[in-house]
């Protein structure tokens, strides 16, 4: 489910965006699973890929993408609750939780992302969160999962697909609640690509509206 060698293309799936809605609709355009270690239907990971490059130089690369604000508060929803609902007076311990892992998790300059802090019985190496730099190669086309079936018209070789009604990517919380300043800044600095590329708003972490100083700092200072 990672290539179609008919369309010449590669599917990167970046994790907790949308990969399942995806892979339905590009199993009716020729993509076959090409990574025979990683035999998953869902899209090739970074470290693979980048050793793809060369095989395929002329293939584009269609890319399904998700806020990183949300991507991270995701990620962190399934490791550490399984995404069980808890009890609004939890939920202050929640964020708190939260902001730790996004502290300890997320180191600048590093490619995979390891929530150990959380996965005691788990290896120290196991890759669970890539950082996707884009820096050995920009994709071709991006889906934001945000405005995916939207995005998805805008790509020549997918036609017709089944728009199903509501969000694809709703969790339990609004992740706008869940950041402390300095730790939304973190994650932005770290994928900063990501806003530019695809047009997020490097301000989307919070409902609360900044003062002029506190964008100029969050932009530029590197916490």
């Amino acid at each position: 489910m990672n290539i179609s060698h008919e369309n010449k293309v590669i599917w990167w799936a970046l994790e907790e965006s949308g990969e399942e809605e995806m892979s339905k609709i590009l199993d009716n355009y020729g993509f076959i699973i090409e990574n025979d270690e990683f035999t998953s239907k869902l899209g090739l990971k970074y470290d693979y890929f980048v050793t793809k490059l060369g095989q395929f130089p002329d293939y584009k690369v269609l890319c399904t993408i998700k806020n990183p604000y949300s991507r991270v508060f995701s990620l962190f929803l399934r490791l550490e609750v399984n995404n069980t609902p808890i009890k609004k007076k939890f939920l202050p311990i929640l964020r708190e939780k939260f902001n730790y892992f996004v502290d300890k998790s997320l180191i600048s300059n590093k490619l995979v992302v390891k929530p150990s802090v959380f996965l005691e019985n788990e290896t120290p190496e196991m890759k669970y969160f890539e950082k996707w730099t884009f820096n050995d190669r920009i994709p071709d086309y991006f889906v934001r999962i945000e405005h995916f079936y939207e995005d998805l018209t805008k790509i020549g070789f997918i036609g017709d697909f089944e728009v199903k009604k509501g969000l694809l990517y709703e969790d339990l919380y609004d992740y706008r609640t869940m950041y402390d300043y300095n730790n939304a800044k973190k994650v932005y600095h770290l994928y900063k690509k990501h806003f530019y590329l695809c047009n997020y708003d490097p301000f989307s972490f919070t409902n609360e509206i900044l003062t002029k100083d506190n964008k100029i700092s969050f932009l530029h200072d590197l916490v």
